[in-house]
């Protein structure tokens, strides 16, 4: 494999990058007023269940829904700002635009 000086670069700043993000069990999320004998569960969660309100249109909220609607909602904004561009015919940007308008058009 051959590297590149840019590919060095991304692999250095990648790693400092993951040294920076915190890691492991959040104790932030644990109510220690409850014996991890008694219910385990809101011993490890207590805190997340008490301070996350969970959306009346949803069954269950964490990361990964979250993350979901947070992806679903700049791809939403990406596509409404390619919509509102005057991009080149024929670009990607315009047959975005072009199909997104088509759909909006009522």
């Amino acid at each position: 494999m051959k590297w590149t000086r840019a590919g060095v670069w991304l692999l250095c700043v990648g790693a400092a990058v993951a040294q920076q993000r915190p890691h492991g069990i959040s104790t932030a999320d644990m109510d220690t007023s409850v014996k991890p004998g008694d219910d385990f569960f809101a011993y490890a969660n207590g805190a997340w269940l008490k301070r996350t309100e969970i959306p009346a249109d949803r069954g269950t909220q964490g990361n990964v829904a979250m993350l979901r609607e947070l992806a679903s909602q700049r791809t939403a904004d990406l596509i409404q700002e390619m919509a509102k561009s005057n991009a080149a015919p024929g670009s990607n940007a315009r047959k975005i635009a072009d199909l997104y308008n088509s759909y909006m058009d009522e």
